[in-house]
């Protein structure tokens, strides 16, 4: 197990990134709860199972960037990552949300291969609850 006990993130990505983000957490042996839709994964971040909840803002239309910001203020309890394309209105949402208290960006193609993109994870959960919460 690498070292590390099983960690739940919540995710609501389109297919492409979906996948990516699966073959990094299996890495160490994570798991995923899958949002329907933006909506729910904004409800997802109250659940005090989840360590990390990771989403595109270019596909939660949805739900406005302003509806993430009460999320990126409490980071200490579950923290944010946006994975994204490298694209202009991708970058758009990025700066505005960087504005507002986020920390951790991955961009595809670039950022997300599979240990790369997994070491990103463990880190950014690492900050906010402590290697405790990874470790066993």
């Amino acid at each position: 197990m690498n070292g590390y006990a099983s960690v739940l993130i919540g995710a609501f990505l389109e297919n492409t990134l979906r996948s990516k983000l699966i073959d990094a957490v299996h890495v160490f042996q994570g798991n995923i709860l899958w949002a329907p839709d933006g909506l729910h994964l904004l409800q997802l971040h109250a659940d005090p199972t989840l360590a990390l909840l990771v989403l595109d803002p270019l596909t939660t239309p949805q739900v406005p960037l302003t509806s993430i910001v009460p999320l990126l203020q409490r980071q200490d309890r579950c923290s944010l990552l946006v994975y994204t394309t490298f694209a202009p209105a991708s970058i758009y949402a990025v700066a505005w949300l960087g504005r507002h208290g986020l920390r951790e960006v991955v961009f595809a193609p670039y950022e997300d291969s599979r240990e790369r993109f997994a070491r990103t994870l463990q880190r950014v959960i690492a900050q906010s609850h402590g290697e405790e919460t990874i470790r066993e």
